[in-house]
């Protein structure tokens, strides 16, 4: 490993989110307590709901992503990913550059610039786990605990909070963490706090990155689901804003196109370190 990463990888992990694990898991209660396993289902209900959600086709959206300092070119993504098993594809417009992960190996084809040219394994789930996160909050391996009452940065209202964690053998970074803030009005998610910990993209000497929030500034409804369409990111220490994200073109009824997850014979396996050796 390098002794440094560039301020590129730092954001890149900044507005990513842990991956996602199919392992099974030791016994353990995924609520700390009834009135938390109330919260999260109302927050899902609110969102359109779990079984809907898992019924889709797929998950397919588009992302688009600028940095305000102008630390990383425009960025923009195509997802796809089988809201059942993970098996995800993304293509970025503007390059010839795309990535596949079936949830054990991940590799790429084609150019990748900016934030595209991330760990594939990294990039495959990123943007999905962020903005599906009142329903992959109910994956096998999550835990919900610490609920309390919280406020935004320049906001008045209390919000509800959850901490959200992870079981040992759950995904690539179980030591990634979210707190959750939901509006008590409607139970619409309205803000994530978390940390990052993806071993092969930290500094040298470097448990995890700095805390970051993400604020969801606009939901739009796509049959029956409040989606993300507008949201910020911040460094939480200083309230300072680094990234605007749009996502458009949500879509639930378009069919997983398998193809797209056979590997071409040029394809570059990803190599990379989710977490540091024992």
């Amino acid at each position: 490993m390098k002794a440094s990463v560039s301020k590129l990888s730092l954001v890149i992990l900044l507005i990513s989110g842990l991956l996602f694990s199919t392992e099974t898991h030791a016994q353990r209660e995924k609520f700390e307590t009834p009135q938390i396993a109330s919260v999260i289902t109302e927050m899902t209900k609110a969102h359109g709901g779990l079984d809907r959600w898992k019924a889709a086709a797929s998950i397919q959206f588009h992302t688009n992503l600028i940095a305000v300092t102008g630390m990383f070119p425009e960025y923009n993504e195509e997802v796809c990913i089988d809201p059942v098993s993970r098996a995800a594809y993304l293509k970025f417009p503007g390059s010839t550059g795309r990535i596949a992960f079936d949830g054990k190996e991940a590799w790429s084809v084609g150019e990748r610039k900016g934030l595209a040219a991330a760990p594939p394994r990294f990039t495959a789930w990123r943007n999905f786990y962020l903005l599906n996160i009142p329903f992959v909050i109910h994956d096998d391996g999550v835990y919900l605990s610490e609920l309390s009452e919280g406020k935004l940065p320049g906001k008045d209202q209390s919000y509800k909070t959850v901490k959200m964690t992870f079981g040992e053998n759950t995904g690539d970074t179980p030591e990634d963490y979210y707190l959750l803030y939901i509006d008590p009005s409607d139970y619409t998610l309205k803000a994530l706090e978390y940390n990052m910990t993806f071993a092969s993209m930290l500094p040298q000497g470097m448990e995890s990155l700095p805390t970051s929030l993400l604020t969801f500034e606009q939901y739009n409804e796509v049959d029956g689901f409040q989606m993300p369409a507008h949201y910020k990111v911040f460094f939480k220490e200083g309230n300072q804003f680094i990234i605007e994200g749009k996502v458009s073109q949500w879509n639930f009824t378009a069919p997983f196109d398998a193809s797209m997850m056979e590997k071409p014979v040029d394809a570059r396996i990803d190599q990379s370190q989710p977490r540091k050796p024992e």
